[in-house]
């Protein structure tokens, strides 16, 4: 039954506890606001009138704001559950002393109890919404809220429909005592609520530091400097502030004409509690079947359109007929929406935002910036309320119109708040030099650079010395070589600076370099030659041809690129080969990193050699020959290194294939390699490049690689289907697990370059993060990014989010038209060993042993001559298990 109920309302197996007990509590919250709100208004609007409503709306919002102070500054420092009951208490003592003091005749409680009533929605609603955000993440929280809402909808009904048909036996005043009544019931339900400890004393460290009152002027300042400084909040706000002009303008409309259709109190009262029966009942039945659909189809800011357009259509009602059908037809759609859609998807809008202040921005809204809203809404009725009631219809137009103009501004920055929350969670995995933090073009001046050059701090000190060299301004060479006559100079500082006066190419310096031919480090002596040919000239050759038969391969390598530079390629060509068939590793590096720096297509044989080298420093410096040279031959071997072990090596060559022209043809093809890693790299190269020709390749790759994952979740779903949980199924489904969750990264990582998508990035980078929280908002984010190749995100998300293996392999078969195998796991298994992937295929022959499937012996058996030593030792002992006497016959024993 229970997977009947997940199946039918879209929720997990782990959202049980928490949808069942915060419903309950939410069923008493809405029928006690329903029950009171219906017997506050029917009592002020006939004892005091309803011409004074503008007043109390006023009222209403001083006290809120009060109220909101007080919250603010003391919600953290106490138990939010433990405060929600004693305010139950304390609001359900009150009341009865109203009930007391209404015997009296005492005129003044009535404004008191429309008080106290928005008092307890206002409370009741901030509080539980803050609870209920903080226990579930925001994937929950799209799954949940929209049933929570409904059962609180049915408490709704349940009150709406008391208060109609025991009016009559009770009156409406002693209806105060069934109200408190609720009020108290409310305390056991919250006892239930799984808000763990930290939730529920947020900030108790900070508290036990420091004074109380210095702790809550810090708060405050703290959380307003937080509001005022979000992009979010503030949208929220004039979203918000606007709600609560445009609602009581809705709200005085529509009492005025009901005060009129009926002139008794208990008849008021009665038609109270039939409205509220009505639409609270209409509200549910919306809410439990379309709301979650609503929502997931939508999003959460284009569901809390719906509400300004629904308001807008309502006063345009008001507009051509005052009167009492279109009242209730205004008033009933803003109840209908206002307390589905928006109700179910408001409470998400927070979601985005610091944890810290989370219950503290749904209090500001809740009892700030709407109170702030109905303040301003009285204060504009006590205006127009002698006036024609068309100009409040109209008003309330023009309010619609701009409220909606902000909700859509309202969708981009829910969006920036989930990049925002998530870019503040990640850990900065790369660190970028000092080099590249130092724009030199805003930079630093060559005084400080000198000055630099003498501190202690050695890396500061080589740094300017290598910065002061890239200038290229001749008034650096002076102090660079005032530097050298320091005999006490390390060497690798000599080192830098016969480097850095390289980079200036002065010929002024050519003497003061060839000083340093013969310096016996050999760093000095490989760098006085690179820098003497940069600089050129007529004597340079003769300096430095001598050094082709130095004792450092470095400097041997160094003069050969000088020679080929200056035209002697024969010279060099013999010496750079000689020293790169020789055994030694370093010399091997060095003459791949000369043939790279020559990039001449004669020296191409021995750079395609290197790429495939042994050693990985030595691959790694043939990359930037192979690119240098125009030549299929060269293009060939780099896409070869696409599938190199070291990662390192395979981004440096995705990086050199995208700046590269006319490749794409060989990358496309390359997209049909049997090779998964050179499939995939290509892939990301061609998505970074972004040639429409490329386009269709890319995105069938894409598909392509979500079906896999699709189809190992039925091979999964498949090998649990057998009654015995074998060490090799256990293995196989965490292995597979590992590979898919690869799979989704790769697709959108190619993605992310397609589409240059920084939100798709971003949460590549968490996707690993423990953290279900961060999790579910990165899911969010990915749901609600605006990108031109939407499908694939919506085929990759359903793989990310915590939904059942069931409703994953539908969507297999909707999308793929992959069958459901649940009991075949024959089946699988034979497909599992047709398959390409070794790995597969040795998890196949491995679990075919351990269940002792002899269906299976004769192909297993010839699997014992393969080729994988892998495949063949899985198969031998596959067969031991099945059949023992044929295994000992093939090991030989």
């Amino acid at each position: 039954m229970k997977a009947y109920l997940q199946k039918i309302f879209q929720i997990q197996q782990q959202d049980w506890k928490k949808l069942v007990n915060l419903s309950i509590l939410n069923f008493q919250i809405v029928g006690t606001i329903a029950f009171g709100t219906i017997i506050s208004t029917s009592l002020f609007v006939k004892k005091i009138g309803v011409e004074y409503l503008p007043n109390i709306y006023i009222a209403n919002s001083i006290a809120i704001l009060i109220s909101t102070f007080l919250y603010l500054a003391f919600a953290d420092k106490v138990e939010k559950l433990k405060l929600f009951r004693n305010i139950a208490i304390a609001f359900g003592i009150v009341i009865l002393i109203a009930r007391g003091l209404i015997i009296f005749n005492f005129t003044p409680i009535y404004s008191a109890l429309y008080i106290i009533s928005s008092l307890i929605f206002w409370i009741f609603f901030t509080q539980f919404w803050a609870i209920a955000v903080e226990v579930c993440n925001v994937r929950e929280s799209r799954r949940m809220f929209s049933y929570i809402v409904s059962i609180g909808l049915f408490g709704g009904i349940i009150s709406g429909i008391v208060a109609r048909y025991i009016v009559d036996i009770f009156k409406t005043a002693n209806l105060l005592l069934v109200w408190a009544l609720f009020l108290f019931l409310i305390i056991r339900s919250s006892k239930r609520i799984p808000l763990s400890e930290d939730l529920n004393v947020a900030g108790q460290k900070e508290k036990n530091e420091k004074s109380p009152a210095k702790n809550s002027f810090d708060d405050l300042a703290d959380t307003a400097k937080y509001f005022f400084t979000n992009h979010l909040v503030r949208i929220i706000i004039i979203c918000f502030l606007i709600y609560g002009i445009t609602v009581y303008f809705l709200d005085f409309q529509f009492n005025r004409l009901m005060n009129l259709a009926y002139p008794e109190q208990d008849k008021l009262t009665g038609f109270y509690g039939i409205y509220s029966g009505w639409f609270y009942g209409i509200t549910f039945l919306l809410q439990i079947f379309f709301t979650t659909r609503i929502i997931k189809r939508l999003g959460v800011v284009s569901t809390i359109l719906t509400f300004p357009i629904a308001l807008t259509i309502g006063f345009a009602a008001l507009t051509g007929k005052f009167n009492y059908i279109s009242g209730v037809f205004a008033k009933f759609i803003r109840d209908v929406i206002g307390n589905s859609l928006v109700d179910s998807s408001y409470p998400v809008l927070f979601s985005p935002m610091d944890e810290k202040y989370t219950s503290k921005a749904l209090a500001l809204v809740e009892g700030l910036v709407i109170p702030v809203g109905t303040g301003l809404a009285g204060l504009l009725l006590l205006i127009l309320r002698s006036y024609n009631p068309i100009y409040i219809s109209i008003s309330g137009i023009l309010l619609g119109i701009v409220w909606i103009f902000f909700t859509f501004k309202l969708k981009k920055a829910y969006h920036g708040a989930f990049i925002e929350h998530i870019l503040t969670e990640t850990r900065q995995e790369e660190f970028r030099s000092i080099e590249d933090l130092i724009d030199l073009k805003k930079g630093t001046t060559l005084a400080v650079l000198k000055k630099a050059m003498y501190d202690k701090n050695e890396k500061l000190s080589l740094f300017a010395i290598r910065t002061l060299g890239r200038t290229k301004d001749k008034e650096a060479i002076k102090p660079l070589v005032e530097l050298l006559i320091n005999p006490d100079l390390e060497p690798v500082k000599i080192a830098t600076v016969v480097e850095a006066l390289g980079d200036i190419k002065d010929t002024y310096v050519v003497f003061v370099l060839s000083k340093y031919l013969d310096d016996p480090d050999e760093r000095v002596r490989a760098n006085a030659v690179e820098s003497l040919g940069k600089i050129g000239g007529p004597n340079v050759l003769e300096l430095i041809e001598p050094h082709l038969k130095d004792s450092s391969s470095r400097v041997r390598i160094n003069t050969a690129i000088v020679l080929w530079k200056f035209g002697h390629h024969e010279k060099a060509n013999k010496l750079i080969s000689e020293i790169f068939l020789s055994s030694d590793q370093e010399s091997r590096i060095r003459a791949t990193y000369s043939l790279s720096q020559i990039g001449s297509k004669e020296m191409l044989p021995l750079l395609i050699e290197a790429s495939y080298d042994k050693n990985p420093r030595v691959r790694f410096q043939s990359i930037e020959g192979l690119s240098k040279i125009s030549d299929d031959w060269a293009k060939d071997a780099l896409i070869q290194m696409l599938k190199d072990v070291k990662s390192s090596i395979r981004e440096t060559v995705r990086k050199v294939l995208v700046k590269m022209q006319n490749i794409t043809d060989k990358l496309l093809t390359a997209l049909n390699s049997q090779d998964e890693d050179i499939k995939y790299m290509a892939a990301l190269v061609l998505a970074e490049k972004g040639e429409e020709k490329a386009i269709k390749s890319i995105i069938d790759y894409c598909v392509l690689q979500i079906r896999l994952a699709y189809q190992n979740l039925i091979y999964i779903q498949a090998l649990l289907s057998i009654d015995d949980k074998t060490p090799g199924i256990n293995l196989f489904v965490g292995t597979t697990t590992v590979k898919n969750q690869q799979i989704i990264e790769k697709v959108l990582r190619i993605i992310s370059y397609l589409e240059k998508s920084v939100e798709i990035s971003l949460s590549i980078r968490r996707l690993k993060d423990k953290d279900e929280n961060i999790k579910a908002d990165i899911i969010e984010l990915l749901e609600t990014t605006d990108v031109e190749y939407k499908e694939i995100l919506k085929l990759t998300i359903p793989l990310l989010e915590d939904i059942s293996l069931d409703e994953k392999i539908k969507i297999a078969g909707e999308k793929f038209g992959l069958q459901k195998k649940q009991y075949q796991y024959k089946e699988i298994l034979e497909e599992l060993l047709n398959s390409s992937d070794e790995w597969q295929k040795g998890c196949a022959i491995k679990i075919i042993g351990e269940i002792k499937e002899d269906a299976f012996l004769e192909r297993i058996i010839k699997e014992t001559e393969s080729e994988s030593k892998f495949i063949k030792e899985t198969a031998l002992e596959a067969v031991m298990k099945i059949n023992p006497i044929r295994g000992k016959r093939l090991t030989g024993i």
